[in-house]
Formats: structure tokens, sequence, C-alpha cells
């Protein structure tokens, strides 16, 4: 099984999409709940394109195990690029809450909040992402960003040089 996961990785890697799906797609006809193979199905699925697909590969996945911070992410991100805000709002607390010092999950739901308008919520996550990773700078652009959306100057400006330091 490992060198079928491997195999599949590899076809991922060379951008070979359609023979990634069908080599994950044999594994799961013999172990139906094998989820590195739905999520290697779903991982091609999005990269081809088919977004809406790799979003059922994925919720499939974490139906069958949801404690994956890192598929909960990709399923936010899926619902987040269709514009589904309180769907991707509800996948990114759910990989905070598995992994709470996750500083991707945490700069993603802050985004999210931030579409929202919930400004509040939006800087409180974004800030946990640089506690997080101290040279994340996105999440710093970002805070910067929302801070220039409650017009205050000074705090956007401090944030963005901080994205340039840690991120020039």
């Amino acid at each position: 099984m490992g060198q079928d996961l491997s195999e599949g990785q590899a076809f991922l890697d060379n951008e070979q999409f359609n023979l990634a799906i069908k080599f994950f797609s044999r594994i799961l006809e013999t172990q139906p709940t094998n989820i590195e193979a739905l999520n290697g199905i779903a991982k091609a699925k999005r990269l081809s394109g088919d977004s809406m697909s790799a979003l059922k590969s994925y919720q499939k996945s974490i139906s069958i195990n949801p404690n994956q911070p890192d598929t909960w992410i990709s399923v936010g991100n899926i619902q987040y690029n269709q514009k589904f805000f309180q769907e991707a709002e509800f996948s990114y607390q759910n990989a905070v809450k598995l992994d709470p010092k996750n500083p991707l999950a945490h700069n993603n739901l802050a985004i999210v909040l931030k579409e929202q308008e919930n400004l509040d919520g939006a800087i409180f996550h974004f800030e946990k992402a640089f506690v997080f990773d101290s040279t994340y700078g996105l999440a710093c652009r970002n805070l910067g960003d929302v801070y220039l959306r409650l017009k205050q100057g000074n705090k956007a400006k401090n944030w963005l040089k901080i994205a340039i330091e840690v991120d020039p």
C-alpha cells in the first residue's frame, strides 16, 4: 500500500492528474476507507480544476476521519474560492480546533472572517497566525489591510512594516 501511495503522489507531482485519480481509485476498490487515497483523489481533482468533485472527495475523507486539520483547510479553501464563506469559516474553525497552533488555519479563518466583515475576529486570528509563525509576512500584511479598513493608519503602518521585514 505504501508504494501505491507514493506512486500516486508521483503522478500528482508530475501533474498527471488523471493517472493519479485512477491510481488512488484502484486503492479505494479494496480499501474504501483509505483517507490518504481519498485525499489524493481530491488533490488531483482540485489541481485539475474540478473543485466541486474535489470537495466531495475531501468531505468523504472527513466523514471517515474528522481529525484531519490539513484536510479541513483544503475544504475551507475550496469553499472560500466558491464564495461559500460561512461553510469555509466552519471548516477553518475545525482546523483551528484540531491544530490550535497552525498559522495557516488561523490566517485562512481570519481571511474569511474579514470577508464577512468580522474585523475583530479577523484581527484575533491574523495575530494568532503571527504568534505561531513570526515569519508569516502574509498574516502581517493582512493585519495591515484590516487596520487600513478601520482607518487606523498607525497600526496599519506598523503591521505592513513588519510584513516587509519578515518577508521582503
